[in-house]
């Protein structure tokens, strides 16, 4: 009879302090903690806050009064786990060799998959145009690889678009390779004695005021079980200019998207003695996740930029 996973600290410290730096998801849907599986967040009318009211008192009369529309959803956290079972022969040959540590090995490579997924969700919210209310599709000599590009002009409109100005620009590898090599920007960067080359990030932030810059590199297997691996990059396909506030909550802040999260990434085993023929181990690492996407009017969509 198995006995129910027990939650292990050393092994939750380590779930918890992994980080690919590849990943960038919980920078552009910034963590936020939620009591219970359950919340609710808010999305306000934008016409309530551009608005101008009458705002004159008389002497003697009361203040016109305004009222906030506002929406309010409900929703809640979803469990992400995976399993990974650990033969007691590896058990026993790890303790006669300080160097293995086949628990914590395996609540790595957890820790990372269940990144992996998160980084793909994320990145499929923010590249999918109807993420935004303001997008825009790139073509001909409009595209970021093309030598007649105007990308400068391209990002200068967009940045001033949203009512909401970004503060952040996300994109994937190729995408920032061919901006960063865009005849536009290269000009701009020499001073116009030449189109070739490649644009520091710092002059690119500087150049369109923008905080953030965050290239997605990661990439994950799209074949199915058993076929051979064939890779494809989770952020490709456009770049997004996003208002993002790292430390905004799930009600009454502006932000392009928030992940709320019940309780912290947890780190669990329970013996197994279905594995193999001595039994085994069975580590399990998981979290309880849900993103959001609180704003559409925060953020504008290039797609198809090369």
């Amino acid at each position: 009879m198995s006995t129910p996973f027990v939650q292990q600290p050393n092994l939750t410290a380590i779930a918890l302090g992994y980080k690919n730096a590849q990943f960038i998801a919980d920078q552009v849907s910034p963590r936020t903690p939620v009591g219970a599986t359950n919340f609710k967040w808010t999305e306000f009318e934008a016409k309530d806050t551009f608005t101008i009211p009458n705002t004159l008192v008389g002497r003697k009369s009361r203040p016109n009064e305004v009222e906030f529309s506002a929406k309010e959803n409900t929703d809640s956290v979803v469990d992400w786990g995976l399993e990974d079972p650990i033969p007691n022969a590896d058990i026993e040959e790890a303790r006669n060799n300080p160097a293995i540590d086949p628990q914590g090995r395996a609540t790595m490579k957890l820790s990372e998959l269940i990144a992996l997924s998160r980084e793909k969700r994320v990145a499929d919210m923010v590249m999918n145009a109807n993420s935004y209310n303001h997008t825009e599709t790139l073509s001909g000599t409009d595209k970021w690889n093309d030598p007649g590009s105007n990308l400068i002009e391209q990002i200068s409109d967009a940045l001033d678009t949203p009512l909401v100005r970004p503060n952040s620009l996300i994109l994937g590898q190729k995408e920032a390779t061919a901006m960063r090599r865009n005849a536009s920007l290269v000009k701009a960067f020499n001073g116009s004695t030449g189109d070739v080359g490649m644009v520091p990030w710092e002059f690119i932030r500087e150049l369109f005021e923008i905080e953030n810059i965050m290239v997605g590199a990661s990439r994950y297997n799209t074949a199915n079980k058993g076929q051979d691996m064939s890779l494809s990059r989770l952020w490709s396909g456009g770049a997004s200019l996003l208002y993002i506030n790292p430390i905004a909550a799930l009600r009454d802040d502006v932000t392009f998207s928030l992940t709320a999260e019940h309780g912290e990434r947890v780190a669990m085993t329970r013996e197994d003695s279905d594995i193999g023929l001595r039994g085994g181990v069975r580590v399990r690492v998981g979290e309880s996740v849900k993103e959001v996407l609180v704003a559409k009017e925060a953020g504008y969509y290039f797609n198809a930029v090369l």
